[in-house]
């Protein structure tokens, strides 16, 4: 499942920044003054801070990512749960921003929520994963034979 999670976030993720770069070009609100869809070259990391050289933010990426996919193979699961999704949707966000890294040298932002910093869909599963694997941390049944 793990891996039907990350190939659903990359592709899902890579598809709407080609849609969004082919149909809103300049850019289009979908909800006047609070949410719109344009493009935004991001150089930087997460929420636009900016790290001088695309190599070391490629290092980053693939390290968290190995650190990510090191623990969630230690993990002992017994069943399918949030964690197993929180690690797929991590490391899906993380694999479809660098493959533009790598492509680009830089990723593609498109969903402008005001007053947030202008992000995708690898980010919000990013977000959300994080999030599902906290949750499966604090509120796991104490007799679960997992360990996160």
């Amino acid at each position: 499942m793990l891996f039907f999670v990350v190939f659903a976030i990359i592709s899902i993720d890579q598809l709407a920044k080609y849609l969004v770069s082919i149909y809103a070009r300049g850019g289009f609100f979908i909800i006047p003054q609070i949410l719109s869809l344009e493009i935004h070259k991001n150089p930087g990391i997460a929420f636009g801070l900016a790290l001088p050289e695309s190599a070391i933010i490629i290092s980053i990426t693939i390290t968290l990512s190995s650190l990510v996919w090191y623990r969630y193979k230690k993990r002992k699961v017994e069943n399918f749960g949030l964690g197993n999704i929180g690690f797929g949707l991590i490391i899906g966000g993380a694999m479809s921003n660098l493959i533009d890294r790598l492509r680009f040298g830089y990723i593609i932002d498109f969903i402008n929520l005001r007053p947030w910093s202008v992000f995708n869909i690898a980010d919000v599963a990013i977000v959300v994963g994080v999030i599902l694997l906290a949750w499966n941390v604090l509120f796991r049944r104490s007799h679960a034979k997992q360990e996160i």
